[in-house]
């Protein structure tokens, strides 16, 4: 049965919900505090990536990241300050960073992904929009023994739960690209990761969907809620008051706050990333690659080139530390000869929030004692990845439809 659906929150996760939900005949209306040009998604690398099967929440990153945290250099850093949410976060998180955890999530995160990684290439199949997109595998070089048994360790996961990976000699890494001068040990390829230009990807679906009919309201901030019943029947904006059948709420690092708002407990924190993206790069690799010493990922997006890193638990705020900035462009001189100083000159870092669970799976699903509430957020590093997929089954859950069971792990009260 069709409804009138409001959309909070105008992300990939939110704008695939409103491509699916309009698709299965809903009236949907997107309402955004921001312009809906400068998401969280439109900087990231662009993986779309099966292979990820280790949550956050893994065995070894709470002594990983206590090592790390304070070195505002760190691939892995925690702004220090007094906030009880963070705190709280953490401790959730070291509960969760063990081997049973990580078991119980491996085949599940590997079905949401393949499921929307399918999802997305209908809607690309259907919308004709260009995006770049390109199915060339993501691979994980490594430039330390170390490192390398590390990323041989997280691959067995993801053959465990049948996906293709293999385990490359340094000879066979610098095969597959020999004009990027990559000085590796190895790497770990999976050929079934795919990637885009998240960009041109949302800017052209945002299209689309003001073409279908959806309402898109951005500037436009939630002030209160009214609730009768066991519902939500109203939201009251700065632009007005709107009455409510069904609400999907997608707002990404700021959704533990709107939860708040009405009563629910939400841990969400925001990490904090960086990009830079250079229009005439020196060279153009011919294939993604994520430099594994140091997280910081290489993707050529169409006549671009991306580079992106840092995870950096902050809250909202989206302020540019320029240390940090700075150890992603040191990495990428000291592992790719070929760039200088010279070509990022003028070039100003991007800077976006990516919504983390505790446990590092996303919050899908009706909140209980809420029935009309659906909730879509918790993404991490996996917003592009599980976006589609997201909005695919939000659509049905809200249609009373069947769902895939990989999602059942994603229930959103799970810490309440």
């Amino acid at each position: 049965m069709s409804s009138s659906v409001i959309i909070i929150g105008g992300g990939v996760v939110g704008q695939s919900c409103a491509w699916f939900l309009q698709r299965s005949g809903h009236e949907v209306t997107l309402i955004d505090q921001g312009d809906l040009q400068g998401s969280c998604s439109t900087g990231n690398a662009g993986y779309i990536c099966p292979s990820h099967v280790v949550p956050l929440a893994a065995p070894g990153m709470v002594a990983k990241g206590m090592s790390m945290m304070l070195d505002p250099k760190a691939p892995f850093y925690i702004q220090p300050r007094l906030d009880r949410d963070l705190w709280r976060w953490v401790w959730l998180f070291m509960r969760h960073a063990n081997h049973r955890h990580l078991m119980r999530s491996r085949s599940s995160l590997a079905g949401m992904s393949v499921e929307s990684q399918n999802a997305l290439e209908h809607i690309l199949a259907d919308t004709g929009i260009d995006a770049s997109y390109a199915r060339k595998g993501l691979l994980m070089a490594c430039r330390s023994e170390k490192h390398l048994a590390r990323e041989r360790e997280e691959s067995e996961h993801a053959r465990a739960v049948g996906l293709d990976v293999q385990v490359l000699s340094a000879a066979e890494v610098r095969e597959m690209d020999p004009d990027l001068d990559l000085d590796v040990v190895g790497g770990v390829w999976y050929p079934g990761d795919t990637h885009l230009h998240p960009g041109r990807y949302l800017t052209g679906l945002r299209s689309k969907l003001v073409q279908a009919g959806v309402k898109m309201m951005p500037m436009t901030r939630v002030l209160s809620w009214g609730k009768h019943n066991g519902r939500i029947v109203s939201l009251q904006t700065d632009q007005g008051e709107l009455a409510v059948d069904q609400v999907v709420l997608s707002t990404g690092a700021w959704s533990g706050d709107l939860a708040r708002s009405l009563g629910l407990r939400l841990p969400v924190q925001g990490a904090k990333g960086y990009s830079f993206t250079l229009d005439r790069p020196p060279v153009m690799p011919r294939q993604p690659f994520i430099l594994a010493d140091y997280k910081v990922a290489v993707t050529p997006m169409g006549d671009q080139l991306r580079f992106a890193g840092t995870l950096e638990l902050a809250g909202t705020d989206l302020s540019v530390n320029p240390v940090r900035v700075a150890r992603i462009l040191e990495v990428v001189r000291e592992c790719l000869p070929a760039f200088r100083d010279h070509d990022f000159s003028g070039i100003q870092p991007w800077s976006g929030l990516r919504p983390c669970s505790p446990d590092g799976l996303p919050y899908v699903g009706k909140w209980p004692g809420l029935e009309n509430l659906t909730l879509a957020t918790g993404h991490a590093m996996l917003g592009m990845t599980l976006g589609a997929g997201t909005g695919q089954t939000v659509a049905r859950m809200i249609s009373g439809e069947a769902v895939s069971s990989a999602w059942n792990v994603c229930r959103p009260d799970r810490f309440a």
